[in-house]
This record gives C-alpha cells, sequence and structure tokens, in this order.
C-alpha cells in the first residue's frame, strides 16, 4: 500500500510522520518551529481575528453598580484572561495579579470578590485591589457565597479517593484516564484550613459537567446539589439532587428524581427549583423546569420554555418564577419562566453569548432584586460587548468597549435563509455575504457545519478566533452558509428529538439540501463549493462529502468517522446510542454501517484536511486514522493535521492560529485558486 503523508502540529513543533497500514512513525528531521506568537508567520488577514476580545463571564454587584467580566485576549501565544471591573458608567479597572481568572461571584454585601485562579481561590477588595489566596488542598471548580457572606460552599476535586476503578468498563480507551470525583466542601472564612469539611460522600460525583448546579438556602442551613455516581460524560443522565443539613451533615435525595439538576432555592426557602429531563436521559436533552416543595416533597412543572433546553439562573425576588437562558433559533432567549406561562425579556436583535454553553460560561448575571441584568451580547457585525438591562424597561444598553477598536472597521451582517428538505420540512440557517456583494453574483461558498448535533448555528461575530476563519474567508470574497440540520437546538424538542433513527441521513440531506437552494437562486457558485466543521460537524461534512461530488475541498475537524469503534472507545459512547434508540451496535449491525463515512467512498476527488488533537477522549484519534485510510483508498487528496497533547477542543492561540490557517490555505487555494502551491507548513514558519 502507498505511503499515506501526514503533517503533525503541535503548538511548539510540526512534526511530519508516515502512515503505513495505519501504523505512525515520526520523522525527527523534520521538525520545524512553529512561532504562535509571530503573527508575521501567518497571512495578515488571519490576524485581525486574533483582535477580538472575548467576554467570557460577567457578575453584577449585589447593589447592580458594578460589573466583574472575565476578558480573553488571544493576541498573545497563551490565552490572556484578565478581571476587569466595570461601573455602570463604563468606567474599567483592571485587577492585576490574577492567574487565569474565572467564575467570579460578589459576597452578598458586595464588599468582596471571590474568583478562581488556577485552580485556588482567590478573595479581592475591589477598594484597593488587594488579593488573599484561601490556602486549600483542592483543585476548585465552582464555589458559591452562603447568604451571610462567611462561608464558601466549594466543588473540587477530591483529595481523599480516585474515580471508580470500575468506571473504566465503560471507558475501554486504554489511553483515557478516569476523570476524578468532585465533591462538595464549606470553609469559614475565618479559619479556612480548619474549618474546611467535606459534605458529600466518596461515592458521588458533585455537578457533573453536564448535570451541574449545587445552591444555599436562604437561611444558610442547607445546601441542594446534583450529583452522579461517576464523572464520565455519558453518567450525566443519573444526575440526583440531594439537600445536605450543614450542621448535621444528614443528606436527603429527592425521591424519584432521575437526570434532574440545576437547583435554586427559591428566596423564601419554601421551594427548589430544577431541571429534569422530561423523555427520560437521551441526548435530546428535552428539559423542563419543575419545582419541588420542600415541606410536602411535592414536584409540579412549569411551563416549557421554548427550546425545551433553558439553564435556569435565579428565582424572581418574590418567589413566583425563575430567570432563564436558552437558544432560539439563530439568537437567544432570556426571560422568565413560570408555572402559568413564558415571559420573554427584551433583549434586541442581539444574541447572548454562548448561551448554549452555559454554564461552561456566564454570560448573563442577574442582581439579588430582580431588576437589572449583566449580558454579555453580540451580533454577527457587532463583537462581544457588556450591557446592562434594566428588567421591563425598554433593552440594554452597553457599558463596555472592550472591542471598541474592532468594531470600527466595519463587518458583513448574517441572515436566515429558509429551504426545504427532500421530506418537505422547511430547515433554517445562516447566510453571510461578503462586503460588497453584488446582488445576482453568484459565489464561492464555505458550508460551516456546528457540532452536536445538540448544539447550533447562531449570529456569532464571525471575526473572533476560530478553527475556522471566517471573517478572513469573507472577507476573500466567500460567503459563509451555516445550516441548523434537524436535531439542532433552538428549535424545540421535536425538532432534536426528529433525529432519531435518522442520524446521518435527515441531517445531511437538510445540509444538501440547503446548498442547492443557495445554487437555485443564484446565490452560490455550483463549481466553487467547500464544506467543513468540528466534533458532530465533522461528521456531517465527511458524510456530506459521501453522499455528493459538488464539493471540491472538506475539512473534517475531530469528527467520528465509525460509529462501532466510536462507540467502544469515547468517554460519551450515549451520544449516538440514543440515535438508535439505545441500541449497541453488535445490535443494530446494518444501521450503524450505513451511518458511519468510512462505510462509503468519497463521491469525488476533492481535497481533505482532517485535523485531530492526539489526545482526544470525546472523538478518539483512531476515527481519524480511519477517516483517512477510508478516503484516501477512494480517491481523495488527503492531509491529516494531528494536534499532539490535545484533547476535543482547539482553545490555545498557537493551536487556533496554526488549525485557522491550515483551513484559510485549502479553501482559498480551491475555491479562489490562490495559495494553490501552499503547504499546510506555511503555517508555523
Amino acid at each position: 500500500m502507498k505511503a499515506i503523508s501526514i503533517i503533525l502540529w503541535s503548538a511548539a513543533l510540526v512534526v511530519g510522520v508516515t502512515v503505513t497500514n495505519n501504523v505512525v512513525s515520526v520523522h525527527a528531521e523534520q521538525i520545524s518551529q512553529v512561532q504562535g506568537s509571530n503573527a508575521s508567520a501567518y497571512p495578515p488577514i488571519l490576524e485581525k481575528a486574533f483582535k477580538t476580545k472575548l467576554v467570557n463571564e460577567v457578575a453584577l454587584s449585589p447593589d447592580g453598580e458594578k460589573i466583574a467580566a472575565v476578558i480573553i485576549d488571544y493576541s498573545r501565544e497563551t490565552p490572556g484572561r484578565s478581571l476587569r471591573i466595570i461601573s455602570g458608567s463604563g468606567k474599567a479597572s483592571l485587577i492585576y495579579g490574577l492567574g487565569a481568572p474565572s467564575a467570579p461571584a460578589w459576597s452578598p454585601d458586595g464588599d468582596k470578590l471571590a474568583v478562581i485562579s488556577a485552580g485556588a481561590l482567590k478573595l479581592i477588595n475591589p477598594a484597593d485591589g488587594t488579593i488573599t489566596a484561601l490556602d486549600l488542598p483542592l483543585s476548585v471548580r465552582a464555589f458559591k457565597w452562603s447568604p451571610d457572606g462567611q462561608t464558601l460552599a466549594i466543588v473540587a476535586s477530591s483529595p481523599e479517593k480516585p474515580a471508580k476503578e470500575e468506571a473504566q468498563q465503560h471507558n475501554p480507551d486504554w489511553r483515557a484516564p478516569t476523570p476524578p470525583l468532585n465533591a462538595l466542601y464549606i470553609v469559614n472564612l475565618g479559619a479556612p484550613q480548619e474549618s474546611l469539611r467535606k459534605l458529600s460522600t466518596d461515592e458521588q460525583h458533585v455537578a457533573h459537567a453536564l448535570a451541574p448546579g449545587f445552591d444555599w438556602s436562604p437561611d444558610g442551613q442547607a445546601i441542594a446539589f446534583s450529583w452522579t455516581d461517576e464523572a464520565l460524560a455519558s453518567a450525566w443522565g443519573q444526575s440526583r439532587i440531594s439537600m445536605v443539613n450543614i450542621a448535621t451533615g444528614e443528606t436527603n435525595t429527592a425521591s424519584g428524581l432521575v437526570a434532574a439538576f440545576n437547583p435554586l432555592y427559591s428566596p423564601d426557602g419554601k421551594k427548589l427549583a430544577f431541571l429534569k429531563v422530561d423523555d427520560g436521559p437521551s441526548s435530546h436533552r428535552i428539559l423542563r423546569t419543575h419545582i419541588l416543595d420542600i415541606a410536602s416533597g411535592g414536584i409540579i412543572p412549569f411551563a416549557n420554555t421554548p427550546d425545551q433546553m433553558p439553564y435556569l439562573l435565579s428565582w424572581t425576588s418574590d418567589s413566583s418564577g425563575v430567570f432563564f437562558a436558552e437558544t432560539h433559533r439563530t439568537l437567544s432567549t432570556f426571560g422568565i419562566v413560570r408555572e402559568g406561562g413564558v415571559k420573554r425579556l427584551d433583549i434586541g436583535e442581539r444574541l447572548i453569548s454562548s448561551v448554549h454553553l452555559i454554564p461552561v460560561g456566564h454570560p448573563v448575571d442577574i442582581s439579588r432584586d430582580g431588576t437589572r441584568a449583566a449580558l454579555v451580547l453580540e451580533k454577527s457585525n457587532q463583537p462581544p460587548e457588556i450591557y446592562v438591562h434594566s428588567l421591563g424597561e425598554g433593552q440594554p444598553n452597553p457599558v463596555s468597549e472592550i472591542n471598541a477598536a474592532v468594531v470600527k472597521e466595519g463587518y458583513p451582517s448574517s441572515q436566515t435563509v429558509e429551504w426545504q428538505n427532500s421530506e418537505g420540512d422547511m430547515i433554517e440557517g445562516l447566510l453571510t455575504l461578503p462586503l460588497g456583494h453584488v446582488p445576482g453574483t453568484p459565489l464561492p461558498v464555505l458550508t460551516f457545519v456546528h457540532g452536536g448535533p445538540p448544539n447550533v448555528s447562531q449570529d456569532v461575530f464571525l471575526s473572533a478566533p476560530h478553527i475556522f476563519p471566517r471573517g478572513a474567508l469573507l472577507e476573500k470574497g466567500i460567503a459563509i452558509f451555516s445550516p441548523n440540520f434537524t436535531g439542532s437546538l433552538g428549535y424545540g424538542g421535536a425538532f432534536r428529538r426528529h433525529l432519531a433513527g435518522a442520524l446521518g441521513q435527515r441531517d445531511i440531506d437538510d445540509v444538501l439540501t440547503g446548498v442547492q437552494h443557495l445554487v437555485d437562486t443564484g446565490i452560490a457558485d455550483p463549481e466553487k463549493l467547500a464544506i467543513g466543521g468540528w466534533s458532530y460537524g465533522g461528521y456531517v461534512s465527511s458524510m456530506a462529502i459521501r453522499r455528493s461530488d459538488r464539493f471540491l475541498a472538506a475539512s473534517i475537524g475531530a469528527g467520528p468517522s465509525n460509529l462501532v469503534s466510536y462507540i467502544a472507545t469515547s468517554d460519551f459512547s450515549q451520544l449516538f446510542e440514543d440515535y438508535f434508540a439505545g441500541a449497541r451496535p453488535w445490535q443494530a449491525v446494518e444501521a450503524f454501517s450505513e451511518a458511519s463515512p468510512v462505510a462509503h467512498p468519497a463521491a469525488g476527488k476533492l481535497k481533505v484536511l482532517i485535523q485531530h488533537g492526539e489526545s482526544d477522549q470525546r472523538v478518539p484519534f483512531s476515527q481519524a486514522i480511519e477517516n483517512l485510510y477510508s478516503l484516501k483508498t477512494s480517491g481523495a487528496d488527503v492531509r491529516l493535521s494531528v494536534f499532539p497533547g490535545r484533547g476535543h477542543v482547539l482553545f490555545t492561540p498557537a493551536d487556533l492560529r496554526v488549525s485557522s490557517c491550515e483551513n484559510y490555505i485549502l479553501f482559498t487555494s480551491v475555491l479562489l485558486a490562490e495559495n494553490s502551491t501552499g503547504d499546510a507548513m506555511n503555517c508555523g514558519k
């Protein structure tokens, strides 16, 4: 068999690799340095995106007058995270002496600000900027102030006992360590080391990443928390909610609640709000707000939110409803859910940044009295900024100028576009045309496919740091098409559930019929089409180039290629099993095979770039090798770009520069006949 040439990337090294019969060997003589911080090493057009700063988290002071915000700056070699305190007038002060700050939270009296800094807790006095570190033997993941401001509840990696060894049977990929369990602690700020006390058991993993949440009772006598018995991603569906008495340590687990999380005590202390999966634990995640009457144990459901995928933020001050945020088509919904219905709060035609990723980030926070909110908002032509919203009074007002220099340059706006798929269903997506486009002139088009499946393409600012350099491609005259295929967030639970039994079919048809719609309406040049995506977007791209020969190029990022081997090696095997009615591959061999890209040859002689993190646990690196072999042997021109030591997400500036540069060269060379002699190696020299 002919040897397959691969390029192996890291943040500091580019290593040539040869694969023969799926055996990898490293050619050390081909090593060259990647200068991740050297802007001149990359096409200058790509550096514009790295000027955009992201606002990851906001925390509104109790009086609603100040905002603590975590700002991420990608202009340096390592992500520069800084903490800023912004007043209502827009005046900002920078807090120095913090390493990678996250999760800022004000004390109840507003005199102190606590943050996580490199896994440790630190207290800040905003008046003079002094910082006090809490010396605790913990790696802190999350925390909350007690109502009296004297104690912190902390979720941290448990130092006493590692995750259960039997969890390995659910994670056979020998390279992937079983994640450690998180435990719940409390610590009194007057004597941190002496007062540190664990409240959860050794068998509980507190605040699972996919089923998070813990909260103090208003009287400070109890904490409600969600937990699972494993830390693996697929364990989220077994999440339960317990309430622990602080004084006695006695724990009461809510009876009959499975796949429940995000607990919040009402201000009057009589009720506990939480989210619960409405149709059983599945990857579709049809979520509904429920209310537990603490005295009687009775549970009532609140109204369904539009997308049935909310995240609960806080109660209203009168304990009648709960503030929430969720996706809504290509934008977002911010509102109040009650038993009788949902009230939407007007935030204009803007998107709450990363609303679908809450609580990984915290782009919205609400004052204690429920009258004001701080939000991070953006649009396709407006970079993220912080806004303050007097709830019930007009629209949010901007209070930051974090990206003032960026916005002056001018950017194109995205527009929604609709089309019918082959079954006659209406599908929606976003279309972004280059500035200065002459109507009636067909354009080269990149179809950008989002991950998930339960994810969504939204009206985000496109000229921000990203693996796919959409802002730069738009500037070069390439239109960006972002379809929200069946299974996407933002269109309700039934739309997500509709992909069950049709994975690899209905979603691919939605994308291909969308591309055909752009061709039929004269927007897309049928001879200049490309496709790409990351994670599930990589999977959809892999399937699309097997179903259609119209694409000249494809970029497949960390995408599953063989669903049988994926389920055997991924830390989240449930993700695909749910779309096959819970069947295992050996129970539905034909269905799993038909939905696997490697079972089908490439439909055309296209150019393909595969990008993958070598230490990816979600979609193991072996999936890239299988896809490489399948595409190469069916005639495609394939390059595999490997990121050693990286997991499922690329986030360092160096990684993003390399990956975006590779994609830029791929798409401009194929769609515009530029960089025709370009090689991925140019991205690091």
